[in-house]
C-alpha cells in the first residue's frame, strides 16, 4: 500500500466511526466524485514559535466537509477551516506540511503540495505558568467572553492559545476574548495555554463552560456608532470617545477594535486603551450590540499615535501637582537673578516668577549690623 492510500485509508476510516450505516449507503449511491485538491498552502511562523497553516479552499460536486492536515507524513488533525495553527513544535525543528480534503460521502482528495518550515532557535526551555480562573459568560445567543488570570514566565507571556472543545480557535495577546464565532442554544467548553516567544507552552487552564443564550425574536441591529474620536494622553494610552448608538429595544455595549483585532467591550460610550507601545499609530473603530446578540456596522475608523517616552522627567514635584518646574539661574552684577517657569503636562507656560538674590550668604545681616 502506497503512502497516500494509508492516509487515504486512515481519513475514511475516521469518517466511518463517526457516520451512521445506513447513511454511509445512500451517500455511496449518490456521491463517487472526490474533492479537488487543496491549493495554494503556505506556513508561517506565529509569535511562540507556533506554525499557522493556510490554503485555499477546495471545491467538490456536493460540498467540501472539511481537511486532514498532515505533518512529516503522519495525520495531524482535521478541521473544517481551511487554516490550522500548530502548537505543539519543538524549536530549531524542521517540519513538512500537506493537507487533504474531504466530503459527507467519505471521497478524499489527492495531497495537496507540501510546504517546510524551521522553527526558531531559543535557548529559554521554562514554560510559562498555567493560566487561572478562567471564566466564560454568554452574553448573547451569538458571543461568550472570557477572562482568566494572567500566567507569569521567566522572560515573559507573549500570549495565550485558546481552545473551544478541544480544537484551537484563536490566539490572544490579552487575557480576556470575546468568542463570536458561537451558536444559540449550544453550550461550549474553553480551555487557555499561555505560551512564550520561545515556543513554551504552559499546562492547560481549568475549562470554563457556557451556553449561549436562545434565538431571540429582536432581530434588529443597532445603529453604527459616530464621531469617533481618538486621543493619545501617553506613551501607553489613548483615549476613544463616540456617539451613543440606537436599538430599538436597548443598546446593551459596544465591541471595541483595534487594527481589526477586538480588545475589549464597553457598556458606555468611551474607553481607555493602556497597555499600549510608545511611539506607535494604533487605528481603532467600534460596533454596538444589544442582547438580543444583534451587532451594528462598524463606526467610522480613526488613528492616532501614542507619545514618546520623555528623556527626563521630574517625579519630586513638592506641590504634587504633576508640573514641571524649570529653574534658571544667573549673574546680574554680582548678584544671582533666580527665575522659576511652571508649565503644565502639556508645555504650555503659564507662570513665571523671579527672584532676586544676594550674591554673599549674609550680605543684609552684615548691613543692619552696621
Amino acid at each position: 500500500m502506497t503512502k497516500n492510500n494509508k492516509i487515504i485509508s486512515g481519513v475514511i476510516a475516521l469518517f466511518l466511526v463517526a457516520t451512521p450505516i445506513f447513511a454511509l449507503r445512500a451517500l455511496a449511491v449518490s456521491d463517487t466524485t472526490a474533492p479537488s485538491q487543496p491549493s495554494g498552502l503556505n506556513a508561517a511562523l506565529n509569535v511562540g514559535n507556533q506554525v499557522i497553516l493556510s490554503w485555499n479552499p477546495a471545491t467538490d460536486n456536493v460540498g467540501v466537509t472539511g481537511y486532514t492536515i498532515m505533518r512529516n507524513s503522519d495525520i495531524l488533525a482535521n478541521t473544517s477551516n481551511t487554516t490550522y495553527i500548530d502548537i505543539n513544535v519543538l524549536a530549531s525543528t524542521n517540519y513538512s506540511y500537506s493537507v487533504l480534503a474531504y466530503d459527507a460521502a467519505g471521497n478524499v482528495s489527492s495531497l495537496s503540495s507540501t510546504v517546510s518550515i524551521n522553527t526558531a532557535v531559543s535557548s529559554d526551555t521554562t514554560m510559562p505558568s498555567v493560566p487561572t480562573n478562567l471564566s466564560a459568560t454568554a452574553i448573547s445567543a451569538n458571543q461568550i467572553n472570557l477572562s482568566w488570570t494572567a500566567a507569569t514566565d521567566n522572560v515573559a507571556v507573549v500570549g495565550y492559545t485558546i481552545l473551544r472543545n478541544n480544537v484551537i480557535i484563536a490566539n490572544s495577546t490579552t487575557n480576556s476574548f470575546s468568542d463570536l464565532s458561537v451558536a444559540p442554544s449550544t453550550t461550549y467548553s474553553y480551555a487557555v495555554l499561555a505560551y512564550d516567544a520561545a515556543g513554551n507552552l504552559s499546562v492547560q487552564s481549568n475549562t470554563a463552560t457556557a451556553t449561549t443564550l436562545a434565538t431571540p425574536s429582536d432581530t434588529t441591529l443597532p445603529s453604527a456608532p459616530g464621531d469617533l474620536l481618538a486621543t493619545a494622553i501617553s506613551p501607553s494610552r489613548i483615549n476613544l470617545s463616540w456617539s451613543v448608538a440606537s436599538d430599538n429595544v436597548g443598546v446593551t455595549g459596544y465591541n471595541i477594535y483595534r487594527n481589526n483585532v477586538l480588545v475589549a467591550t464597553s457598556s458606555v460610550n468611551s474607553f481607555a486603551n493602556i497597555g499600549l507601545s510608545a511611539s506607535t499609530s494604533y487605528t481603532f473603530y467600534v460596533k454596538a450590540y444589544d442582547a438580543a446578540g444583534n451587532i451594528s456596522a462598524q463606526s467610522n475608523v480613526v488613528s492616532a499615535t501614542t507619545l514618546a517616552i520623555p528623556s527626563h522627567h521630574e517625579d519630586d514635584d513638592e506641590d504634587g501637582d504633576d508640573e514641571d518646574e524649570d529653574v534658571n539661574c544667573h549673574h546680574d552684577n554680582g548678584k544671582h537673578l533666580g527665575q522659576l517657569k511652571e508649565h503644565d503636562n502639556n508645555g504650555n507656560h503659564f507662570g513665571q516668577l523671579k527672584i532676586r538674590l544676594n550674591a554673599q550668604v549674609g550680605q543684609d545681616d552684615d548691613r543692619k549690623n552696621k
